[in-house]
């Protein structure tokens, strides 16, 4: 490791210390010299660095997953808020998985519904457009509110169907927000797929799917979402979170 003198060659030469410290760090080329790469946490990957002359540790995938909440098999609700995982720094669109959402038997209609949340409240001004078109056994339904008549909410995001006698509704929706922080463009968009299950109580057995769209009028950014159910009926359900990776 010393320095070599002009009369001689080296015949062999001893290692430098190592600069790690810990188990499952690497040793990389720095600018001038080897160094400590600290090893990441679960489930990350080694990748070239934004400024392509180093290596670090970082997701794996197109998606990082920011929040994940299962209330299934405790206390049903009749909404829930997500709030505060926008960052507009690492992430351009965002993925809502909403699934087994269960709503039991009760007499009244589960048609889930959306409010875009600014500054970590809901938008409750009538300025949301949305529509659809669903599928079912027999049949299909267009349903939404796409002209001059917005509404406080994006109304329905699946069909008209009620929990009724001993009946229930499994719902299950994957949602995308576009560019959500973006400000000063004049509206902020979502679109979602639904899939669901429900049992009348003369037996009829009804399974559909939909695809659609909502929007909200305003130039704000978005800082999370909100869904209710109609009628105030509970449900449980479990939703996970993902930041589409810039």
């Amino acid at each position: 490791g010393g320095t070599l003198h002009a009369s001689w060659e080296y015949l062999a030469k001893g290692q430098a210390t190592s600069p790690t410290t810990t188990q499952g760090d690497i040793i990389v080329r720095g600018a001038s010299a080897d160094q400590r790469l600290a090893i990441g946490t679960a489930g990350q990957a080694l990748k070239v660095n934004s400024s392509a002359n180093g290596l670090e540790y970082g997701s794996a995938a197109g998606m990082t997953k920011l929040y994940e909440y299962s209330n299934t098999g405790g206390t049903a609700v009749n909404s829930f808020t997500v709030d505060g995982y926008f960052d507009d720094s690492k992430y351009m669109h965002y993925r809502a998985i909403v699934s087994d959402l269960y709503t039991a038997a009760n007499g009244n209609a589960n048609n889930p519904s959306m409010r875009f949340n600014v500054s970590g409240s809901p938008v409750t001004s009538s300025n949301y457009a949305w529509g659809f078109n669903e599928s079912y056994g027999s049949g299909t339904h267009d349903r939404g509110n796409g002209n001059s008549n917005y509404t406080a909410s994006i109304t329905q995001m699946q069909g008209t169907w009620a929990c009724r006698s001993n009946t229930y509704e499994l719902q299950n929706f994957d949602i995308v927000f576009f560019n959500p922080t973006t400000t000063g463009l004049g509206a902020k968009f979502v679109k979602w797929t639904a899939h669901w299950h429900q049992e009348e109580p003369n037996g009829t057995k009804y399974c559909g799917s939909n695809v659609a769209t909502g929007m909200l009028v305003t130039s704000s950014a978005l800082t999370g979402f909100s869904m209710y159910s109609a009628n105030g009926s509970n449900f449980n359900y479990r939703i996970s979170l993902y930041g589409i990776n810039k």
